[in-house]
């Protein structure tokens, strides 16, 4: 796809950013900043004139309307742009689990849990194991699972300090062993997972990161330690 990208609207920052070449590149930028724009023309940029092919790239970013906003200001600025992977962490993350199942060890046809869904599922754990609702409450416990995740931490990584923990990873187990068993996967899970595979499978790292050769991240949370390791 050959053409020009018009880069003079851009300030002096902005452009940097978009030219930028020789490895990776952090950039600190506030709400209404530019940053959306940034990535849009880079990602046009390496298409038009570094001649890269569209499915080689992949953009992410923090919700649906960011996802849809690059899509749109993609399609002015680099028509024919379809084949791009431009979405949400999680819709991403969704994807390439499908895509690549047998090495994620879960089901291609997975069905993905809602919040409520997955307090539901807890509710029945907790009534089989005949534990409190209003000590272990379903909401806290599925933060709980939520946290270790982000943190990458199965249910046999929990740190174990009180008796309290060692219900919670007990909850924790329960829950991923029936998840499993109904071929279903959380929000939580989508990152989780795929960092698991990337982690344990050189090969699967390697053939994605040839895949993709730019990932283009919009909007991070640093704090979100499973984002961090599935960007790195």
């Amino acid at each position: 796809m050959a053409g020009t990208i018009d880069l003079e609207h851009l300030n002096d920052p902005q452009r940097e950013a978009v030219l930028h070449s020789g490895g990776p590149l952090v950039v600190f930028a506030g709400a209404g900043s530019g940053k959306t724009r940034v990535i849009t023309h880079r990602i046009a940029h390496l298409v038009a004139e570094e001649g890269v092919e569209p499915w080689q790239i992949c953009g992410v970013t923090f919700t649906n309307k960011a996802a849809a906003e690059m899509r749109e200001r993609l399609e002015v600025l680099s028509p024919g742009s379809g084949r791009l992977q431009i979405g949400t962490f999680h819709s991403t993350c969704a994807r390439l689990l499908r895509r690549h199942s047998e090495v994620a060890n879960v089901r291609r046809d997975f069905t993905i849990y809602d919040d409520s869904d997955q307090k539901a599922m807890i509710k029945r754990i907790l009534k089989d194991l005949n534990l409190d609702p209003k000590r272990f409450a379903p909401k806290q416990m599925a933060h709980a699972i939520g946290a270790a995740k982000q943190e990458m931490k199965g249910p046999d990584q929990i740190d174990i300090d009180t008796a309290f923990d060692e219900i919670v990873a007990k909850i924790y187990k329960a829950y991923e062993e029936r998840m499993a068993a109904c071929g279903a996967l959380d929000f939580g899970d989508l990152i989780y997972r795929l960092v698991r595979a990337l982690e344990d499978n050189d090969g699967f790292r390697d053939q994605l990161a040839r895949r993709f050769v730019h990932l283009l991240v919009d909007e991070f949370q640093d704090t979100n330690h499973a984002q961090l390791r599935l960007v790195t």
